[in-house]
């Protein structure tokens, strides 16, 4: 899963708090099998050719940006 914190439509508020109720139900280590929340700096709502760019380490982004993409823990 992942949400832009510049959607104008969506607070990605709701996501986290949508993904911390199915670890809270189903345990986070049964979550952690089939699922991942990442969120992005500057993407909006429904930018689905930017979602591309999501690497799934803390790492520098490759198109330079100074903003890790990183799991939320």
């Amino acid at each position: 899963m992942w949400h832009g914190w510049a959607d104008q439509h969506i607070s990605p508020l709701f996501t986290m708090q949508y993904y911390e109720a199915m670890q809270n139900t189903m345990g986070t280590s049964t979550v952690d099998q089939f699922a991942r929340l990442y969120l992005v700096p500057g993407v909006g709502h429904s930018a689905v050719a930017k979602a591309t760019r999501i690497s799934t380490s803390c790492r520098r982004s490759p198109t330079g940006s100074k903003k890790p993409r990183c799991r939320l823990p």
